[in-house]
Parts: C-alpha cells; sequence; structure tokens
C-alpha cells in the first residue's frame, strides 16, 4: 500500500485507507532490510559508465521486426531473494458425514492478515468463496455435500504460494492428517491418523524439491504416524500429496516462514512440478 508507507514516512493518516486494506496490505517498509542494508545476497549493479557509448551504437541497429507468430509466454528460471513475509496460515478439514457437511476452519498465526480464496472443482460456475482472516484470528465455513452423496473437491489459495487441496467422500473412512511447522528451523510434520475401525492404505508425494517421503505403508485402526521434512534445501518451500485408496487426498504447499529471508519458489518456471 503506497498510502500506508507515506503514513509511515512522513507521520501523517490517510482517511480514505479502510480497516480491510490496513489488515491485509502493508506500508511496504518490510520490502527494506535496515539491519543489513549492504547485505552482499544483492548482486552487484552493472557498470553503466559507457551507457552513451552503448546507446549510439543501439541506434546503428537494424529496427527489430516483429515476428508473424508470437513466441509462447514463459516463466523465467531461477531463484531471486526474497525478503521473510509475516504468514503463518493454516486450513483444517473438518468432516461432519452426520450432517452432510464439511468445514474449512482458516486460520492465522501471522502478524498480518490474509485472504484465503476457495473453488469448488464440483461446482466451478459457482462463485468462490474469499474470506479475510486478520492476524491472531480464525474464522470457519461449511459445505453442504449432500446433493453429491458426500463427494468434495475443494481447493484453497493464499498469499505467497499457499495452497491446499481436499478431495474425499464424507461417507468414507478417511484419514486424519494435521499439519505443524517449525517456525525457528524451517520444519515441516505431518501427522496421519487413522480414526476408522478399518486400516488404510496411505501414501505420501512429493511434488516438487525432491523432497524423500515414506514408501506407501497400512495404518492400522487408531494409530498414527508422523513424517518431518526439513525443508532448507528448497528455501522452506514445500509441495505434498497424502492420499489413500478409497479416493481422500490432502495436497498442501507453500513456504514455511522462519523470520529470515528467503528465495522464490525454486520449482516456478522448472516444469518439473507433479500434480
Amino acid at each position: 500500500s503506497v498510502g500506508q508507507f507515506i503514513e509511515k514516512r512522513f507521520g501523517v493518516t490517510i482517511p480514505a485507507i479502510s480497516p480491510w486494506h490496513r489488515a491485509v496490505c502493508s506500508d511496504l517498509t518490510s520490502a527494506f532490510d535496515f539491519e543489513t542494508p549492504n547485505d552482499p545476497v544483492f548482486p552487484p549493479m552493472p557498470d553503466t559508465s559507457d551507457h552513451e557509448a552503448l546507446d549510439a551504437a543501439s541506434k546503428l541497429l537494424p529496427k527489430a521486426v516483429a515476428p508473424d507468430k508470437p513466441s509462447p509466454l514463459y516463466q523465467e528460471k531461477g531463484t531471486r531473494y526474497s525478503r521473510a513475509l509475516p504468514y503463518r496460515l493454516h486450513t483444517h478439514l473438518i468432516a461432519l458425514p452426520q450432517d452432510q457437511k464439511i468445514t474449512l476452519r482458516f486460520e492465522n498465526n501471522g502478524t498480518a492478515g490474509a485472504v484465503f480464496h476457495v473453488y469448488d472443482l464440483r461446482h466451478l460456475s459457482r462463485i468462490p468463496r474469499r474470506y479475510t482472516v486478520e492476524a491472531g484470528k480464525y474464522l470457519s465455513d461449511e459445505w453442504d455435500v449432500k446433493a453429491d452423496q458426500g463427494a468434495y473437491d475443494l481447493e484453497v489459495y493464499g498469499p505467497n504460494g499457499y495452497f491446499h487441496k481436499f478431495t474425499g467422500n464424507n461417507n468414507a473412512q478417511n484419514p486424519e492428517i494435521k499439519l505443524s511447522y517449525n517456525h525457528r528451523k524451517g520444519e515441516l510434520t505431518a501427522r496421519i491418523h487413522n480414526p476408522n475401525t478399518v486400516a488404510l492404505s496411505i501414501r505420501i508425494h512429493s511434488n516438487a524439491y525432491g523432497y524423500e517421503t515414506p514408501a506407501p505403508f497400512e495404518l492400522a485402526p487408531g494409530k498414527s504416524r508422523t513424517v518431518k521434512w526439513d525443508l532448507a534445501k528448497s528455501g522452506n518451500w514445500h509441495d505434498f500429496t497424502a492420499q489413500s485408496d478409497n479416493g481422500f487426498l490432502h495436497r498442501f504447499a507453500g513456504r514455511v516462514e522462519t523470520g529470515k529471508s528467503s528465495i522464490s519458489d525454486p520449482a516456478m518456471g522448472t516444469g518439473n512440478l507433479e500434480g
């Protein structure tokens, strides 16, 4: 928010900035590193002392001709330096088979507001639901799955690559997956629990970044298994899918914030993502 930047810089107040605007948008000062402004992580700027000669030479070049068929757009490869962000977000699915509903609970444990967008892939003609959750708060909403015989397929999008996908059937015997983050170490832990009366076959897959995952395993009734990843090699970015043989799937992706600067998403532009 340029307006909030002006407020911060000059000590003024702009009444036109709404509470929602203040909750979601920053004042841009976090883009600057005031603690180590000369950190060598930034590349040296190019030498422009000969810019006049380069400008003169460019005027002698033949005029560029536009191609008959433009080249396809593509995402530039590589990573860029990325400042730390204030997001610590969670999304939990709660099954309510007795009510033929499911609930999504959105939690914001960070220091800035966040907006979540939810798309119902079984009903794409419906307007996506959007939720703003202030820092330190949470909210929940329900989906009625009676008309779909208990089936659901929801995708949740948040800031800075935050993504969760929930697919399954409310009437099936599904696992419960709880995610936790170690924001000091940049670690992600997934706890898979089987609350049912039958064993479940579980598979966990890394969709990007090359992280190891356990071999497919059976989870006995009432039992749990915990899997933990150190995300340092990918700048704390992750993208995993956990699923069972009955159609249940939970995909979770994003970046674990540690309070330290990191890098942009290494998977962007590589073409190596697996859905």
